[in-house]
């Protein structure tokens, strides 16, 4: 009798572990699910008004390359060459989103004179892909896609660019680019370790502790996507890197809160500057304070990209 309870006991604990493990997958790592939940969350009604106009001129400008990821998806991206110079910059897109969405910023960059080349990360726009990197395998794909624009642009010098998830995806990058002659790189509203945001989620959306629920959520991470969620840390790649920061974040931020970028540049050993946009919400700064954004990263880019 004791062995069959302690046998329905075992078997009710391992549903329910594997049953909230794969719940919490689902919703925030498992590529054919909604995360409207989870991506409007910070949603305001402020939009980028020239976002419409500005994806009209990225699908007349762009040049599509592809590539395969590390992790064997093939993955494509988008060149946009100004001819008169060797300096790029490589932007990259957040959670739930594509290069499309940043139509804005490429068109900015490309008038500032540079040359842009945007990737959808693992699972957005026109990539394969059946699970959300989170930056971690992204981050890997960064420095692939870089090898291979200086097959044809071979004195070329890059910065990178990232927002949200694509911020953290260019901050596990950095000593993964470290000799393939990245000069610069912009953080805007990045988070440091995947666990913390996590953690920060769990406790706004469903009022869960991080214990046992991410536990339970990794175990599933591990089983189908092949890699931990503590994967996702880019504490020692800030620590080490020796390339120069911009870091942009708002204030008001309830999707990646401002802490992620006051730590961020704490742990910054080389050249930073860090800059705070009152009242901005998650990635709204650049069209909220669109002068003082773009003017920040027009004087950044000019003093590294030389």
């Amino acid at each position: 009798m004791k062995k069959k309870i302690f046998l329905i006991i075992t078997v009710v604990f391992t549903m329910l572990y594997f049953g909230i493990g794969n719940y919490f997958y689902n919703i925030s790592i498992n590529a054919s699910t909604n995360k409207s939940k989870v991506s409007k969350q910070d949603f305001d009604g402020r939009v980028d008004n020239e976002l419409e106009q500005n994806v009209a001129w990225f699908e007349e400008n762009k040049v599509r390359i592809n590539m395969e990821s590390t992790t064997g998806f093939k993955l494509v991206g988008y060149k946009f060459v100004n001819k008169d110079t060797n300096n790029w910059v490589v932007m990259v897109h957040g959670f739930n989103s594509d290069s499309r969405e940043l139509a804005t910023h490429i068109r900015e960059l490309y008038n500032l004179g540079y040359s842009v080349f945007s990737p959808d990360l693992i699972s957005f726009g026109e990539s394969e892909g059946t699970y959300i990197s989170m930056g971690g395998k992204d981050s890997l794909d960064i420095a692939k896609w870089i090898d291979l624009l200086h097959v044809d642009y071979t004195d070329a010098k890059f910065a990178l660019f990232g927002r949200s998830m694509g911020a953290a995806t260019v901050l596990n990058s950095l000593e993964e680019v470290k000799d393939k002659n990245v000069v610069a790189f912009i953080e805007d509203s990045g988070y440091l370790t995947l666990r913390s945001i996590f953690a920060y989620q769990l406790k706004k959306l469903y009022s869960l502790p991080q214990f046992p629920i991410l536990d339970m959520a990794n175990t599933m991470v591990k089983i189908r996507a092949g890699y931990s969620i503590d994967d996702v840390d880019a504490t020692n790649d800030i620590k080490q890197t020796k390339i120069p920061g911009l870091i942009l974040h708002g204030s008001e931020d309830g999707f990646v809160p401002l802490d992620n970028s006051k730590k961020i540049y704490d742990l910054l050993n080389s050249e930073k500057e860090i800059v705070i946009f009152e009242d901005a919400k998650h990635v709204q700064a650049h069209y909220l304070y669109k002068d003082k954004y773009w003017s920040t990263v027009k004087v950044f880019l000019e003093d590294k990209l030389k």
